[in-house]
């Protein structure tokens, strides 16, 4: 009979060593770092979804559920209240907020150029009365997601990670709501989305503790000014491009005297 005790070094909690745990920390915040082309992605996801949900059709639903990058920005809020970090704290719920702002904004404007059938249905995605098992799922989501991070070997179930926690459609629901003058639609819609945001956020935590992540606020300081370096780069380049084309508008103007 196979005994479980006898599989040494190897269970999901283990203590990982340094390296691995700067590759984590590394991956987490960049890919929740507010780069153009997260905020990109977000605005792409909110436009498939809720065409989707506008033509009831699962597989733009699903795909916007896999392009959205909110779950980095999510797991990137566990690891800064993990490790007690302020400034990942804070401008991981600041990423968070804008993404919600902008999936919000894009599928009200979708909403508001579309006709919206009076007998659109919403309750095939809001299971209000199943909020326990709602919970559930954002618990073991959050559990998956943190260890795909984690875990290489565990990386290849990311994607189905992000296929079964609704984070995008509640969003998307509680625009068209609103837009069609339905309050109780769209907080319930809210509702369902804090669940989901809530249950992620406990069982990451959880995981990041057991891995003792919370010894690694110097390597989220150094990856934070790393980041805030690139970014800075990034500006200084619009910045310049900004003024050579400035430089080329003056010297046309100036021919064209």
């Amino acid at each position: 009979m196979f005994n479980f005790t006898k599989v040494k070094g190897d269970h999901l909690f283990r203590d990982v060593d340094g390296e691995i745990r700067d590759q984590v920390i590394k991956n987490i915040i960049k890919a929740s770092t507010p780069r153009k082309s997260f905020f990109v992605m977000v605005a792409t996801s909110s436009f498939l979804c809720t065409a989707g949900l506008l033509m009831e059709s699962v597989t733009l639903i699903i795909g916007s559920m896999l392009i959205a990058p909110m779950l980095s920005a999510i797991l990137s809020v566990s690891l800064g209240m993990v490790v007690r970090n302020g400034k990942l704290f804070y401008r991981s719920v600041l990423v968070v907020f804008k993404s919600f702002l902008l999936l919000f904004i894009a599928a009200f404007g979708i909403s508001m150029f579309s006709e919206v059938s009076q007998d659109f249905s919403y309750e095939f995605l809001l299971k209000t009365n199943f909020q326990i098992e709602i919970f559930i799922v954002a618990l073991i989501v959050g559990f998956t997601a943190s260890l795909s991070f984690i875990r290489k070997e565990l990386s290849q179930y990311a994607i189905g990670t992000a296929i079964a926690v609704t984070l995008i459609p509640p969003i998307a629901i509680s625009a068209i709501a609103l837009r069609m003058g339905c309050p109780d639609y769209f907080l319930e819609a809210l509702w369902i989305f804090f669940i989901n945001f809530i249950g992620i956020l406990i069982s990451s935590m959880a995981v990041f503790v057991a891995t003792k992540f919370h010894n690694s606020g110097r390597r989220v300081r150094e990856q934070l000014k790393k980041e805030e370096k690139f970014l800075d780069k990034l500006s200084r380049k619009e910045k310049f491009k900004k003024w050579i084309n400035e430089g080329f508008n003056l010297a046309e103007n100036f021919f064209k005297r």
